[in-house]
């Protein structure tokens, strides 16, 4: 298993092996064995949980993990299409300024955020690295948009690193 519970790429290692917090599985592995209660009636915010529900949380926590890869990997996809379709200039056919304009109108979302999407999509072009981590789904587009504001293709792999070290650490709750 991958990152947030879904399969990773063949042969990966590091952070993306990995299928969660270890201490906290075993954590909740120990709470299932005892059937007892999974959280803590002295801690503000933290519901007691008995241990037949808990089962059903992380169903569901495992699915949205695994729906949120999915939704990384079609937004790659995006931006690789609107990548070519703007350098071919597909937008202007419809009498379009430019291809924010275009992708807002087709799509209905906010010009501001067309724009990031196109300026994103034309810096992917220029990044393999950071392209092919977004590619397997294990960057989200907020991580790519912030990497592509100060990525370079010549230091774009010492950015990598630290994005997929953050993006571990937020996805299981590591401070």
């Amino acid at each position: 298993m991958g990152v947030w519970g879904a399969p990773g790429p063949a042969g990966a290692a590091g952070p993306w092996a990995h299928s969660g917090s270890e201490w906290e599985a075993g954590r909740m592995l120990r709470v299932r064995e005892a059937g007892a209660e999974y959280g803590s009636a002295t801690t503000p915010g933290v519901p007691i949980i008995a241990a037949p529900e808990l089962d059903s949380l992380l169903e569901l926590e495992d699915e949205i993990r695994a729906l949120s890869i999915q939704i990384h990997v079609a937004t790659h996809r995006l931006l690789v299409v609107l990548a070519e379709f703007d350098r071919r200039r597909g937008w202007g056919v419809g009498g379009h300024r430019c291809c924010a304009d275009w992708l807002s109108f087709h799509t209905g979302i906010d010009r501001g955020a067309a724009r990031e999407r196109v300026r994103a999509a034309r810096a992917l072009v220029e990044l393999p690295a950071i392209e092919a981590v977004v590619a397997e789904g294990r960057l989200s587009f907020s991580q790519v948009r912030a990497l592509t504001r100060v990525a370079t293709p010549e230091d774009e792999e010492e950015f990598l690193p630290l994005a997929l070290e953050n993006s571990f650490r937020r996805s299981w709750g590591c401070s």
